[in-house]
């Protein structure tokens, strides 16, 4: 595969799956981003490329994006792209233009089940590699160092009770992986 100009040797997959998180067109804007991945007969799945971008046009950018994912990756068939049940607009212009899109399987609980799946995926077990797995490519290092850097908030709410919530600065990337990661 032929991937942003670089050869990239990746193995047979059964399926694509995308996730998709809508920021908006002002350059200040929270990004609009995508990742793909590709999931094995296995259930191993590689984290394969990612969009992340605002300003004017980021829509567009996006879907021209999505398209070459779909042509290089799935030989032009539609991948199954996932989206956040809050951001229904966006989803059915998407599905108006032809794009397999659905919504994600999540409920107000969706956050901590996405975090122990992730979690419980890129474990290394002791007879080989994790069940998740990334790419290493120029767009997927701002993804990693955003994983790297997404941490729970440490301060405690108005009662005094410490709750599990992630701390809501430069996470972009990651929600486009977690709106994939509850469907599984």
């Amino acid at each position: 595969v032929i991937l942003n100009g670089k050869p990239m040797m990746l193995p047979k997959f059964d399926f694509y799956i995308g996730g998709l998180d809508f920021g908006g067109e002002q350059k200040s804007a929270h990004l609009t981003t995508g990742i793909v991945a590709g999931v094995t007969k296995n259930g191993r799945d590689i984290r394969i490329d990612c969009f992340a971008d605002n300003g004017a046009g980021v829509h567009e950018r996006l879907v021209r994006w999505m398209l070459h994912m779909e042509n290089v990756l799935n030989k032009g068939e539609r991948i199954t792209w996932v989206g956040d049940k809050t951001q229904t607009f966006g989803l059915s212009m998407l599905r108006r233009d032809g794009f397999k899109v659905q919504t994600n399987a999540g409920a107000n609980d969706s956050w901590e089940r996405g975090v122990d799946y992730m979690r419980k995926m890129l474990a290394v077990p002791e007879d080989g590699p994790p069940r998740s797995m990334y790419m290493i490519t120029e767009r997927m290092k701002g993804w990693l160092r955003e994983m790297q850097q997404y941490r729970m908030d440490p301060d405690p709410n108005r009662d005094g009770e410490y709750k599990t919530r992630p701390i809501k600065a430069n996470d972009d990337r990651v929600a486009g992986l977690a709106v994939i990661t509850v469907n599984f």
